[in-house]
This record gives C-alpha cells, structure tokens and sequence, in this order.
C-alpha cells in the first residue's frame, strides 16, 4: 500500500493513452483491482474474466467495454458488475476503494 499512497491514478475509463499507466498502476494498482474482483464474484469467476480477455484480445484491443463482457460472460450479473465499476473503476476515488476493501480484507 505504500507505493500507492503517494502517486496519483486516472480512473481506467478516463485514460487516453498507454503512458497514462505508468508501472505502479500496472504492477501494483491493477493487480489489487482483480483481487478485489476476485473478491466480490470469486476466484474462478476471476479467472474466466481474464480468460475471456485473452481471447478478445487476440482478434481487438482491450477495452473496458469488453472486459465487463468477459465479466457477463464468466457469469457475473451485469449490474453486479456495473456496481463493482463505480466503486473500483470509474469512481474518482477508486484508488482509495481499492485500499480499503483490501485492508478490509487482509489487515
């Protein structure tokens, strides 16, 4: 958690380009956003999403939009999703969601 205190992070929806995601968010930040997803809809479900990514991203570029499809497609409800989006994605403090919910669950 120390290395995200300091840094500030766009919301995924809000970035525009690749060096928008400098090596903290993708190496520290992102991984601690699956583990809350892992979380809320457990592992294997977790483990499908990304799956599913991995074959969209061999025909197209990964966005957003298709990693909530992965999500519904794994079998997480939408809304169920859309509600993790606003609390860990596109929220503005979702930097913030993200550290509680994992001293939440692992302090």
């Amino acid at each position: 958690m120390k290395y995200l205190k300091d840094d500030n992070f766009i919301p995924l929806n809000q970035i525009e380009n690749r060096n928008e995601i400098g090596e903290t968010y993708r190496y520290v930040l992102a991984p601690l956003m699956l583990k809350c997803l892992e979380d809320k809809f457990v592992r294997s479900k977790m483990i499908l999403v990304i799956q599913y990514l991995l074959e969209f991203a061999k025909n197209e570029t990964l966005s957003l939009q298709l990693w909530k499809n992965s999500a519904i497609k794994s079998g997480i409800k939408k809304e169920a999703f859309e509600e993790f989006e606003k609390h860990f994605i596109t929220n503005k403090e979702f930097k913030q969601n993200i550290i509680n919910e994992i001293l939440k669950n692992y302090s």
